[in-house]
């Protein structure tokens, strides 16, 4: 019984614990005023479809617009639908680079399984940013061409 009773304060300390240091690391990313969404909660994302293997959004992006801080985890591939010129950047950094210009029919795929990515977009151009992208929600087992990795299918 003693055994039980130590057990369960361990267990709950534990939890208060793990509970503590989450909302510690919350609270600093958010007193450095470094935030971030999901992908699929950032509001220029819209979800199309959604299944256990795949889900598909479309990000547009209006003419001098910017996204919030939002997190890739997953691989994905994109198939540009409107041109537009972006600039994206690093959460925490200055700046941004100016990004490879979105052609109509262009495919590209970033792979971001075993590490994580938070940026935001910025729409440097004069026409609306869109894209349909395709999120693998598989972890492992699947090939991407070398021609699409690169970016040269379009």
């Amino acid at each position: 019984r003693i055994y039980r009773q130590s057990h369960k304060r361990m267990i709950t300390q534990s939890r208060l614990a793990a509970l503590i240091m989450v909302a510690a690391i919350l609270f600093c990313r958010r007193a450095a005023g470094q935030t971030s969404v999901p992908m699929e909660r950032e509001p220029h994302h819209r979800l199309v479809f959604e299944s256990a293997s795949f889900r598909i959004l479309e990000p547009m992006i209006d003419p001098g617009d910017v996204t919030l801080d939002h997190e890739h985890w997953l691989d994905y591939a994109t198939v540009c639908v409107s041109s537009a010129s972006t600039r994206s950047r690093a959460l925490g950094a200055e700046g941004g680079a100016i990004g490879t210009p979105c052609i109509v029919g262009s495919a590209s795929v970033s792979e971001y399984v075993g590490r994580q990515m938070i940026h935001r977009i910025q729409n440097m151009g004069a026409t609306p940013f869109r894209l349909i992208l395709v999120e693998n929600r598989q972890q492992a087992g699947w090939f991407v061409s070398g021609a699409l990795r690169q970016g040269r299918c379009t």
